[in-house]
């Protein structure tokens, strides 16, 4: 049976383990393969970041990342006018807050943020991961700003927070409003 519509698709190149083919993002909006762990990377204080696909590969419709952190304290309370969020916790355990709720996220638990609503996470477990993806890819710069290429596949043990002043985030276009600190956990966090 051919492609819906009489579309075709190119096909996914053959492994060569000569290639990086599966290390790499490509250039453009085309189909392609990564391994675990592989993509652009940034690292943060206590976080690694890494883009799974830019707006570049999906003509700025998304962009997807992969965080894996250390226990780490929330982030400020923001909001983004035009770009929706999508969280996913693939190991260990994130608090999300959500317009004024605490919500505990463990393995395959999602929640959806469209634009207008307040949130923040915080990871409460070491070598916890979240796959995070965004619509449409304005906040893409947040991570290149925020972190530094690296070639690591695992977080760093540095101190916890961004390698950014926040006054410096607020001056970059991300569509990001800050609109208070980060909330107080209704459990404390022991860091």
């Amino acid at each position: 049976m051919g492609a819906p519509l009489g579309i075709t698709f190119p096909a996914l190149p053959s492994p060569d383990p000569q290639d990086v083919w599966d290390a790499e993002l490509p250039q453009g909006a085309q189909p392609y393969f990564l391994r675990r762990g592989e993509g652009d990377r940034r690292e943060t204080g206590d976080g690694l970041n890494t883009y799974l696909t830019r707006g570049a590969n999906t003509a700025g419709r998304y962009f997807a990342v992969d965080t894996i952190g250390a226990r780490a304290p929330y982030f400020i309370r923001h909001f983004h006018r035009l770009h929706t969020e999508n969280f996913v916790c693939v190991s260990g355990r994130v608090w999300l807050y959500v317009n004024g709720h605490e919500v505990l996220l463990t393995e395959g638990d999602f929640v959806h943020a469209p634009a207008g609503t307040i949130h923040t996470f915080s990871f409460d477990a070491h070598n916890t991961r979240m796959l995070g993806i965004l619509t449409s890819d304005v906040f893409e710069p947040f991570f290149d700003l925020t972190g530094r290429p690296t070639e690591l596949h695992v977080h760093p043990e540095g101190p916890a927070g961004l390698a950014v002043d926040p006054a410096e985030l607020a001056a970059a276009d991300l569509d990001l409003v800050v609109v208070g600190p980060p909330p107080q956990r209704a459990k404390a966090l022991d860091i």
